[in-house]
């Protein structure tokens, strides 16, 4: 009895000293949240696990689209990090409105992902930016007696399909916490080893009118570094086709305005060349009066949603004041708050703002 008893307390010692090895390396992978933020964070993987957490199981493919496999993950909403920190812009700010704040984050390697305030805070599911801190690799189980790969003990010689092995499945490990961005149950893509998030806001002293209620711009510039021209170049070049989004009109302070159709040119197709340029981080658009608002690459050319349009048309009719002659529709936004009425500058942003 009292060997028994000594081989249990060797067994729970033993278990208590997993455990804690397994706490402590949840501690070694690590992140700071810096830049206009209220509180400056550094967030570990065991942090994470004590936050409010989210199950996903996803399916992944090649950029030439070949599945590799499914997967389990577990994480925290990148919102709900980004809440802890509190966006703050400093007291001297060109714009108070976070509609131009961009949220840029860097893994090990150097590589960098810049989204949007909005695409993160006004996104439909706060699960489509997923801050993953466990994974599992999802394998196909079968009864042992079935060869690997058949499926002839569930069906019959008439209606079996071979199973095909993938010749290689996902890592079961993750290298450090990831940032992940699944739509329709797809891995969109994965930021691994996330050691910064970089929250800044391209502060801009632009000229604004006084009177919000009355601004009207018939012309767009463009602006990319020193370089001046106007949109109407870019449209006479690049001849996009319309593009056509029916939604609803609902602002975050004020309630829902109706539900209309808007059609317009895809910032995609306007300024295909700029995207194309490895620095490029997204726009910055703003009307007369001032108000702006940052436009990540992600929705622009991302496979989160719908794109981001310059909207020239409303209900079928030309854009009238206050609207046109273009208005800036995000219509992945819950809120039209980032909506920019009667664009008149759009600037071209590329590495740091």
């Amino acid at each position: 009895m009292r060997v028994s008893l000594a081989r249990k307390g060797l067994i729970f010692i033993a278990a208590l000293l997993l455990l804690e090895v397994n706490r402590v390396d949840a501690g070694v992978f690590s992140f700071s949240i810096v830049g206009e933020v209220k509180f400056p964070l550094k967030i570990t993987a065991a942090d994470l696990q004590k936050m409010p957490a989210i199950s996903l199981r996803l399916r992944q493919f090649s950029e030439t689209g070949k599945y590799k496999g499914l997967c389990a993950y577990r994480g925290v909403p990148l919102r709900f990090v980004l809440e802890k920190a509190k966006i703050r812009k400093p007291a001297g700010a060109a714009f108070k409105h976070k509609s131009d704040v961009a949220i840029r984050l860097r893994g090990s390697s150097g590589t960098e992902l810049t989204l949007s305030w909005g695409e993160v805070f006004y996104a439909s599911n706060p699960t489509h930016y997923l801050l993953i801190f466990r994974k599992s690799v999802i394998r196909p189980t079968a009864h042992s007696s079935v060869r690997a790969g058949s499926c002839l003990n569930c069906h019959n010689g008439h209606t079996v399909r071979k199973g095909r092995l993938l010749p290689r499945v996902p890592r079961e490990k993750l290298e450090g916490i990831s940032l992940l961005l699944a739509k329709n149950g797809n891995v969109v893509q994965l930021l691994e080893d996330l050691r910064l998030i970089d929250v800044t806001s391209a502060n801009r002293v632009l000229p604004r009118k006084s009177d919000r209620n009355h601004v009207y711009s018939s012309r767009v510039s463009v602006v990319e570094g020193k370089w001046k021209t106007s949109l109407a170049n870019f449209l006479k070049s690049t001849a996009p086709k319309l593009k056509t989004y029916r939604l609803p009109e609902i602002g975050s302070g004020c309630g829902y305005h109706g539900t209309f159709s808007f059609s317009g040119y895809a910032l995609s197709e306007i300024f295909a060349r700029q995207i194309s340029n490895p620095k490029f981080r997204g726009m910055l658009v703003s009307a007369p009066d001032g108000y702006r608002t940052f436009v990540s690459k992600n929705e622009i050319v991302g496979a989160m949603g719908r794109k981001a349009i310059l909207a020239v048309r409303k209900n079928g009719s030309p854009l009238e004041k206050p609207e046109g002659k273009f208005m800036l529709v995000l219509p992945n936004d819950l809120f039209f708050d980032r909506w920019i009425r009667a664009v008149d500058r759009i600037e071209i942003l590329t590495g740091a703002f």
